[in-house]
């Protein structure tokens, strides 16, 4: 840095150097040096003043034109630029992984709840028997229609129903969420019951452990982050974007935002539906659906229920932002 300006390094030296009686000696003068000397001993007063601050905040405002900066930089001149403090996106991951696994906490824990207990009364109490077999024979005798049904409304039209009673208001614009819930969610169902028909063919049809081991693995680890993920996160970026096609067409432009996005959804995801897939896979393929269905229920509706607190709050403190201001 100094090697660049050596005939300024060279002239802060002996303002430095300058004794008090020297700088004396020179106010007697009464001609142009007494200026001269007076802005020097303003330099010198300056310069000493700088010595007590931080190394990066002690920058001669005369010398640091001469430094270029660059945008990659973190510190220019021994001066620390803003974007230090901006995490990497590695860490914008692991902040948002973390933070979707704490939201989703009750939602994941009751999710597994109802999985094990679906599982446990099929397995365990032989007078459920006769019910699992009617819901059975029924999804054998519609099953996209079934797969069709139960997803548009386990997964879509129930928690717009539970959000309505949270908040007594629906979404807006109300008939496109109503158009996009049912569209979307239908398509999921038997988007959903063909990749479990395609995996039993794959991994077999037997509930036995190593059966059930590989049909999680090329779920969760194959189908679920290589293809279903990618449209997924797609569909809901175009409802974020209120269903317009050049707000959508503008944030693909973020590809941040949307790498970001999907590896939080993937690993969000897994912590529900690693143990979720496992009871599925767990049960006759003709309950696999039936299964599905109720655990997105459960899933889908308290994961509402937790999204419209958590907007209500901060509604209340933005509200309350304002008039908190006047009052200070």
């Amino acid at each position: 840095f100094c090697s660049n300006t050596p005939s300024r390094l060279r002239r802060l030296q002996a303002m430095a150097l300058m004794t008090p009686e020297k700088a004396k000696a020179t106010e007697t003068v009464p001609d142009e040096r007494t200026a001269v000397s007076d802005s020097e001993g303003l330099a010198d007063a300056g310069s000493e003043a700088s010595t007590e601050t931080p190394p990066e905040v002690a920058i001669d405002a005369d010398i640091m034109p001469d430094v270029p900066e660059t945008p990659d930089s973190k510190v220019t001149g021994g001066k620390r630029l803003a974007l230090e403090g901006e995490p990497s996106f590695l860490q914008e991951v692991v902040l948002t992984i973390r933070r979707g696994i704490w939201q989703n906490r009750l939602p994941t824990m009751m999710a597994i709840m109802v999985g094990s207990l679906f599982m446990g009364l099929y397995y365990g109490v032989p007078a459920t028997e006769p019910v699992f077999r009617a819901v059975g024979d029924f999804e054998k005798d519609i099953p996209v229609l079934f797969s069709m049904f139960a997803s548009m409304l386990c997964a879509g039209l129930a928690p717009m129903l539970v959000q309505f009673c949270l908040t007594r208001s629906w979404p807006k614009p109300f008939l496109s969420h109503l158009l996009f819930v049912v569209l979307f969610w239908s398509f999921l169902g038997v988007y959903v019951k063909g990749q479990y028909t395609f995996n039993a063919w794959l991994n077999g049809d037997t509930a036995e452990l190593g059966t059930v081991i590989r049909k999680i693995v090329c779920d969760q680890f194959v189908f679920s982050p290589l293809v279903n993920y990618v449209w997924i996160t797609a569909c809901f970026r175009f409802r974020d974007c209120n269903f317009s096609c050049s707000e959508f067409r503008a944030s693909l432009k973020d590809r941040r935002g949307l790498l970001l996005q999907f590896c939080a959804m993937n690993v969000a995801n897994w912590s529900t539906w690693l143990p979720g897939v496992a009871v599925i896979y767990s049960m006759p393929s003709a309950l696999q659906m039936p299964c599905w269905s109720v655990i997105i229920f459960f899933y889908s509706s308290l994961l509402t229920l937790i999204s419209s607190s958590t907007s209500a709050r901060e509604t209340k403190e933005t509200e309350a932002g304002p008039a908190a201001a006047e009052e200070v």
